[in-house]
């Protein structure tokens, strides 16, 4: 492997360390070799830079020189070398080899002059890949579905068990909505025939059924419940779409912002 990419993972690099190390780009760096044990790194604009550790300590470089067990850093985080990331690669020794552009871009660096920004690699690779696709599901339509029905958005933006859990809850909402009207309507006709009833009883029939319509009439309290857990729901899954819109926009702006 003469030139790679290294990243964040092998979804979008040669060589990836690991989806955790999260202050790693997606195509942090590119490491290409010069000569024997000698490999140059480019920064390929990442958010949180490539550190090189020299006589001095660290410094921030977007173009280095480095040796294969030369400490770097990428990402302000993840410390490594060449030759770790090579053997991560399943690569253990490449011959020497430098295009004639790269070499003429190599040494008008040394002279202190500003090499051309080098070309992404190994398009072969990328072009089996194929183009990255960022697209997923709209958070405004999400936010539209749950006005519909809370949850069924969430089910749609990727949140599948809090989305069923809200909608079974609306489903169990509309359960009582209809019992508990169907039960103070039953109540109320309770009472009233028990009130008639007791002109011809002596009011015996009240006894009976003034109870009896009133634990109906609380069962009546369905429809409150109902509305409390509709409000509820559809707070909650509102509130659960937004986070996840926020933490997948702050982590596409980490990834393009320049250094």
């Amino acid at each position: 492997m003469r030139t790679f990419t290294v990243g964040r993972s092998t979804k979008y690099a040669d060589v990836g360390v690991g989806d955790a190390h999260t202050a790693v780009s997606r195509v942090h760096a590119q490491i290409s070799l010069i000569d024997h044990d000698t490999f140059l790194v480019v920064d390929q604009d990442s958010a949180n830079g490539t550190e090189v550790f020299e006589a001095a300590g660290w410094r921030q470089a977007r173009r280095a020189n480095v040796g294969a067990d030369q400490p770097l850093r990428l990402g302000r985080e993840y410390e490594t070398t060449v030759r770790q990331l090579l053997a991560m690669a399943g690569e253990t020794d490449c011959k020497p080899h430098r295009p004639a552009d790269q070499q003429a871009q190599d040494a008008d660096f040394r002279r202190g002059g500003r090499p051309q920004q080098p070309a992404r690699v190994n398009m072969g690779l990328e072009r089996a890949r194929g183009p990255i696709n960022e697209t997923g599901p709209s958070s405004t339509t999400a936010y539209i579905l749950n006005v519909i029905l809370p949850g069924a958005g969430n089910i749609y933006f990727g949140q599948p068990i809090v989305g069923t859990i809200l909608v079974v809850g609306i489903l169990i909402g509309l359960f009582l909505l209809f019992f508990g009207a169907a039960a103070a309507m039953f109540g109320i006709m309770i009472i009233l025939v028990s009130a008639i009833a007791a002109i011809f009883t002596f009011g015996l029939s009240l006894l009976v059924g003034l109870p009896i319509g009133f634990i109906f009439l609380l069962m009546g309290a369905g429809p409150i419940v109902a509305f409390v857990i509709w409000i509820f729901s559809l707070i909650v899954s509102q509130v659960l779409v937004y986070h996840k819109a926020t933490r997948s926009s702050e982590s596409s702006a980490v990834d393009r912002r320049p250094l």
